[in-house]
Formats: structure tokens, sequence, C-alpha cells
């Protein structure tokens, strides 16, 4: 019954399940997927997985799978590609037809060779290469100082929208990309390897998202300006450190019309920028001096806020908070003192005070209706007070805010999610949704780590 009821789907709906099971490919997954490592390393036999396993179900099937080149249109290349590797991924490229290709090329620590010295990789590079007007999406993760293939031949691309370099090789490399109309999404290094010095020469007027990771602050005012009347979403890495910012601080601030999402992990850039049009703001570190200045400067009307590694200066959240009022997403990962206390006092400043005269102090945040919390160090059950934890406190949150929309003074929380190191809602969760609250996330240990990892939105592959 099961399999004649799937045989008799349309093949479109067939194809888009297809597409569904083909594992996510980066640069760290194996160049034929297989289901299993084990499956990987063995000599005599893989256990290959989508979308090789779909050619070999039954006849109907195998003529879909490989009539249908998106299926087969995504390339994972290293320098240490296994021999056995090659002759399915030119079956594969073969597959793919006309479609646009995503291609992952990993230049590997362990190999001290030139291309040259690799021919089964040189060879099948050459074919990708010539196929660079079908490229759609290019990662590159250089480890490497030698030269690549890949030097003088990332130009001529009509189709490709989006480009990812990282590894440390680029702080010796200069990429030149040149006639590519569509390319609009540039990730240059990544928050796990160090930052970069050099950079690719890229057609800035066109790009739209822009993330990377300098060693120097100036060297990304010199390209924001460049990209500054089309950039809608960046990320601005540099540490901690201030060089070449105290140069450009008295110049008159980058001003970028379109942005609507902003992360910068030094807040002393903000000096330098003007974002009338922003929506999103990214703070990975808690500092605020230069923060209030640059929203009144930009008179944004901010209504997302994420606040990641808050420290010590946690107390003055709430102070900072009165310059957001339209803010309807909040997040902050908290890993301050264990004990809580600095915690409790934000926590405590959410709650809507019932017995408020209206012209008392305004609510803090009133159009809230996310809130999310990255609990790293527990607090909310390590701090108690009257046998009370915090997850009572987040309670009262959703509680006074549900009353207070009922007399239009608020908006009522929809959702709530707490991501700790062991801490469980438990009944807190249960009395929330009774109070109106649409969805609670709770994610413990990596896959809470992982889940604040995913506010920044920087995949480096």
């Amino acid at each position: 019954m099961a399999a004649t009821s799937l045989s008799s789907l349309p093949p479109e709906i067939l194809l888009d399940i297809f597409m569904h099971t083909v594992p996510l490919r980066n640069i760290y997954t194996t160049p034929i997927p297989v289901i299993g490592w084990r499956s990987w390393s063995r000599r005599d036999q893989w256990d290959l997985d989508c979308p090789w396993s779909l050619a070999q179900v039954c006849r109907s099937w195998r003529s879909l799978a490989l009539n249908y080149p998106p299926l087969w249109s995504s390339f994972v290349i290293t320098t240490s590609v296994m021999d056995r590797d090659i002759p399915l991924l030119r079956l594969q490229l073969t597959r793919s037809g006309v479609a646009p290709l995503s291609i992952f090329v990993w230049y590997t620590p362990s190999t001290h060779y030139s291309d040259s010295e690799r021919p089964q990789f040189e060879k099948f590079m050459a074919r990708l290469i010539g196929e660079r007007s079908r490229w759609k999406r290019l990662a590159v993760r250089l480890d490497v100082l030698k030269g690549t293939v890949l030097d003088d031949a990332i130009q001529d691309m009509p189709l490709l929208e989006e480009i990812v370099f990282s590894g440390g090789g680029l702080s010796e490399k200069s990429f030149l990309v040149e006639n590519a109309p569509r390319l609009t999404c540039v990730v240059l290094g990544d928050m796990s390897s160090t930052a970069i010095s050099r950079v690719p020469m890229l057609p800035w007027h066109q790009i739209t998202t822009y993330k990377a990771c300098y060693v120097r602050g100036a060297t990304h005012l010199a390209f924001l300006t460049q990209a500054a009347a089309s950039l809608v979403d960046a990320d601005i890495d540099f540490g901690t450190s201030n060089d070449g910012l105290n140069r450009v601080k008295a110049s008159t601030a980058v001003v970028l019309p379109k942005l609507r999402r902003l992360v910068v992990t030094n807040n002393k850039f903000l000096d330098t920028l003007t974002a009338p049009v922003l929506v999103e703001l990214f703070l990975p570190y808690a500092e605020y001096n230069y923060v209030v200045p640059f929203l009144h400067r930009s008179r944004c009307t901010l209504t997302g806020l994420i606040l990641a590694g808050s420290n010590s200066k946690a107390a003055d959240i709430p102070s900072f908070l009165e310059h957001t009022p339209a803010l309807r997403y909040f997040a902050i990962d908290y890993n301050s003192d264990k004990s809580g206390r600095l915690l409790s006092m934000l926590v405590r400043a959410l709650i809507v005070d019932s017995t408020r005269q209206p012209e008392a102090v305004a609510i803090l945040c009133p159009s809230l209706v996310c809130f999310a919390l990255g609990d790293r160090t527990d607090a909310l059950i390590c701090y108690k007070t009257d046998s009370t934890d915090l997850r009572e406190w987040l309670v009262d949150i959703v509680r006074s805010r549900a009353e207070a929309a009922e007399r239009g003074t608020c908006a009522a929380l929809r959702e709530v999610n707490v991501y700790g190191k062991r801490v469980r809602l438990g009944s807190a969760a249960f009395r929330m949704a009774k109070l109106g609250v649409l969805r609670t996330e709770n994610l413990r240990g990596k896959a809470g780590r992982n889940a604040v990892r995913r506010w920044r939105k920087y995949e480096s592959y």
C-alpha cells in the first residue's frame, strides 16, 4: 500500500522530496556523500548516501534522479581527495547538465605540495573551472600558502551570487573577482580562525551582504565606503583592536542608506557609521558608550536587538533598553557571574508593574513579543530569593505583559526561548503557554550553544 501511494506521486513532488534528502554540503563533508564515516573509510565497499542511493531503488526513481541536474549540482573537492572519488565526481559533473553549481574547495593543511603534484585534483579542478559560467556559489578554504589553480580563475562568472573565502592562507593571498554581475554576498574569513589581512578585489558597488573578519578596522571602513549605496546586511569583525579608527574618528560618518542588519564586535566602530533604516543590531560585547549616540545619530527604529557575551556591564542593559522603545525581538547571551544577580536586574526590569499609574515611568520595551535568553551559567536556577528562582520571574514577565496587553498599554509576549547548560524550564513552560505564549524553546548543552551561535548568522562553510 505504501509503495503504491509513493509511486503514484507526481514527478514534481517526488523530485522535491529527493532534493530534501540530499545532505547539506560544506567544505568539511566528504566529496562523495556516504552513510557514516566508517563507510567512507572502508576500501572495499561504500554505503553511498543521496543522491547516489536514489538511483539504486527502482527503475522509475533512477530515471528521475539521473535526469534531474539540480540533484547533482553541489561539489566538494579537497586537495587530499582520494583517487577513488574522482570517477564519481566526473560522473556527477556530467549528470549536473547545465544546472547552476555550488562549489566547495578546501586546500587542506596536510598537503605540502603544489597543484602540479596532485594530478587527480588538478585535472578535476580544471574541469570545474571550465564550467565556471555555471558557478552560483563558491566557498574556498585556504589553509596553505602555496599557489592555487584558483589564483587567476575567479572571473567571467555570470551566475555567481555568493563567494566565501576562509582559512589562514588568506593572510598571504589576494583574489581578483571580475565579471560577476550577480554577485551580492561576500563572506571573508571566519570566527574560528585568524583574521585576514589581505582581501579579494571585488565589485563592491553591487554587494548587499558583507561579512568579514579583518585584522584592522580601517580596512572594513574602506570597503564599506565603496559598498555604502547597496549594503543591506553587514557583519564587521576585527576583535577589540582600534587600529586605524582613531584616524577616521574626526571624519564624516559613512552613511549606509539601505542597511537593515548590523553586527559589530567593537562598538567604537559605530562612531564611523550612520544607518537610518537599521532594524536589527547585534552586539557581541556589551559596551554601550558608542551605541546610544549611534542610534540617535541614525534616527533608526530598532526592532531587533541581540546582545551576545554580555559581561559585568549587564547592569546597564535596562537603561540602554530605554532607547529602543520599538523593540519586538530581544535576545541576550548571559555569561556573567553564576549568582545571577545582574540577570535578575534585567528580568525584574521587564516585568510590568500592574500598580503603576499611566503617568508613571514608561514600560520597558512595550512592543516586545519575543524574548530569548542564553544562560550558559545556569543563573536561572542558581539565583534564588524567597525559594523562588528566576524561572518563576520569566512567568511573571509573561503574565504581567499579558495583563498589560488587555489594558492596551503593552504587547503580549508570544515567544520565550531559553538556551542553558543544564537548566530546564519545566512547569514554567506550561504556565507560559497557558498565558498565551505560542512558542517556547528550551535547549541545553551543545544544542543550546549551537542555537545561540546561530543568532549571529555568520556561516563560512
